[in-house]
């Protein structure tokens, strides 16, 4: 799915977080923003999937404006690792993985099958974590549960804010090459 932003910006009071960023993603690429912290990265990924609304300029998907896809729609088909991960402390790891799946209507059966294949993907025995919440994972094992929740309903967009940081090396650079083998996919 292709992104396309145009003269887009986000103002707060009267400063700029994000000011005319032009920028067209295509298809089946992947994109990294590269910035110093503050200088607008997390505020265009939240301008992406409306967690945050533009002040000014557009944003399309596929040539389809945001502003005519439903934001609950739209959101549903974004994965999105966010900023020191975001899992619900009161869901175990099997449910912080299916928020979106179980929202979608996807049978027991095909949500468990997800799940496995997921905590597979990210290096993650299923047996071992499954069952414990995130305060019972070190903070490698939390990012790589973030990951996979952002990639269990199969989403066309993936958007990750700074998703290795807590990850160590060797584990840092099997889930890169996991994301390449999906995005190739």
């Amino acid at each position: 799915m292709s992104i396309e932003l145009k003269n887009v910006s986000k103002k707060y009071n009267d400063k700029f977080a994000v000011k005319d960023l032009n920028l067209k993603i295509e298809d089946g690429k992947i994109t990294v923003l590269i910035g110093l912290s503050g200088c607008g990265k997390t505020t265009t990924l939240k301008l992406l999937n409306r967690l945050v609304e533009r002040s000014e300029g557009e944003i399309f998907f596929d040539g389809v404006s945001i502003d005519d896809i439903d934001k609950i729609q739209l959101r549903r088909g974004i994965g999105y690792v966010i900023q020191e991960i975001g899992l619900f402390p009161h869901y175990n790891v099997f449910d912080n993985i299916v928020v979106v799946p179980k929202l979608l209507g996807w049978n027991k059966r095909k949500i468990k099958e997800k799940v496995k294949e997921l905590l597979e993907l990210v290096n993650l025995d299923y047996d071992s974590v499954v069952n414990k919440y995130p305060l019972e994972l070190s903070g490698g094992q939390r990012q790589r549960v973030g990951v996979a929740r952002a990639l269990a309903a199969d989403p066309k967009i993936l958007l990750m804010d700074e998703p290795f940081g807590a990850i160590d090396p060797i584990n840092r650079e099997i889930l890169q090459d996991v994301l390449l083998d999906i995005q190739n996919k």
